[in-house]
């Protein structure tokens, strides 16, 4: 997972280049105008273009969307940004779509700790990451959505990760 510490202003003039979906993810300093929980920052851009921007609680409540999020970000300042790139992947094994334990629609994953160590982060492998990245606040479907893999797949990583302690 590739890292950068720059006002949000900034990594979207870096990042609109990039000609592929980019999610975007930040832990928030302490915003007791807006929360009394600990935040995290949460953009999706494709070609250059922001899809979708927000504020949310560690526990996945959204707290501001779109304009009202981009305003308060901007005014923040230097954020480190985890940049995860949503290109997508061909599944080639007809094994990956064997049937894993159904989450069902309610049943949204979280992460055990939103702080876990970069050596830690990664151990795991690429694909892991990415689905461990999007984690919070989504259903299985759209992970699957997010990162063109099948919700088989998304079901099968969560396992794993949950297995391993990162979600719970």
């Amino acid at each position: 997972m590739t890292s950068y510490t720059l006002p949000i202003t900034a990594l979207l003039e870096t990042m609109g280049a990039v000609g592929e979906a980019i999610y975007l993810h930040a832990q928030l300093p302490s915003l007791p105008q807006i929360s009394k929980e600990n935040c995290v920052a949460e953009v999706v851009l494709d070609q250059g273009i922001m899809h979708f921007c927000a504020i949310k609680t560690t526990a996945g409540h959204v707290v501001l969307t779109q304009k009202d999020a981009f305003s308060l970000l901007s005014q923040v300042g230097d954020l480190e940004w985890d940049i995860v790139f949503l290109q997508q992947e061909v599944i080639t094994s007809p094994t990956t779509q064997s049937a894993a334990p159904q989450r069902g629609v309610g049943n949204i994953p979280r992460r055990t700790n939103s702080t876990l160590p970069p050596a830690r982060m990664s151990s795991l492998p690429h694909r892991h990451r990415r689905v461990l990245a999007l984690v919070d606040g989504r259903s299985v479907e759209e992970i699957a959505r997010l990162l063109s893999i099948s919700p088989d797949m998304v079901e099968k990583i969560l396992l794993e990760l949950e297995q391993t302690g990162f979600i719970q």
